[in-house]
């Protein structure tokens, strides 16, 4: 390496991104949750899977409305969170015991392994899905130590 040469290596997040970071959330009153969530990144090939999904519901909804207006409501905004969240979660445990976890949300158990059980919970605690997405985002998250 010369003289003049800068290594940005130091600022590739791929690699972080796509392997996931474990992340704790808060609760409604900014206390920690009793779990963690494995994220992906916003550089990492489930964030892109993710985000494509999202734009073909756009488009299949569109097309159901015979517009062809992509204007999006609140409702579509919301729903894009929770499908992203979900699609960028790589497992929940237990912050103190690191062990795997189900999510009991309700009376009723999850099991985070499953993506229409993600989608379920993240659907209803929107909360939730909006830290994972903006955890992901946050690209200083995914960067190499």
């Amino acid at each position: 390496m010369t003289e003049n040469t800068f290594d940005l290596s130091c600022m590739d997040t791929t690699e972080i991104s796509s392997e996931g970071v474990w992340f704790q959330p808060n609760d409604l009153t900014a206390q920690p949750l009793p779990i963690e969530v494995l994220v992906y990144g916003e550089d990492s090939r489930q964030y892109t899977a993710a985000m494509d999904k999202i734009s073909r519901n756009r488009k299949t909804k569109a097309k159901t409305r015979r517009s062809s207006s992509m204007d999006v409501d609140y409702s579509e905004i919301k729903e894009a969170s929770w499908i992203l969240a979900s699609r960028l979660t790589g497992g929940i445990r237990n912050a103190k015991t690191k062990e795997l976890e189900t999510i009991t949300l309700h009376g009723q158990v999850y099991d985070p392994g499953r993506l229409q059980d993600l989608e379920a919970v993240y659907q209803k605690l929107t909360d939730l899905a909006d830290q994972v997405v903006s955890f992901s985002r946050d690209q200083s998250n995914f960067l190499p130590h």
